[in-house]
């Protein structure tokens, strides 16, 4: 998903592991007809918890102009 939305950076596939599931709860994937179409990751950092830091947002060039990246934003905020 990364790779597909320059200028993005990908990460190492550790990185990726460990978002995926020590920060699970701060990443979100949607995906349409079994396809990712939206990827946004993010943590609250443990020294100042009332914020959000928003990692990455990557949305499939399909999925553009129809507001997906903020709700995915929105239905991670929802989480805490």
């Amino acid at each position: 998903m990364i790779a597909a939305c320059p200028p993005l950076d990908g990460n190492s596939a550790y990185c990726n592991l460990l978002q995926c599931t020590d920060f699970a709860d701060f990443c979100i994937l949607a995906e349409r007809d079994g396809q990712p179409v939206g990827w946004v990751s993010g943590y609250r950092p443990l020294s100042a918890q009332e914020n959000f830091f928003v990692w990455q947002v990557a949305v499939a060039a399909e999925a553009r102009g129809q507001g997906l990246a903020g709700r995915m934003i929105e239905a991670l905020l929802a989480r805490s």
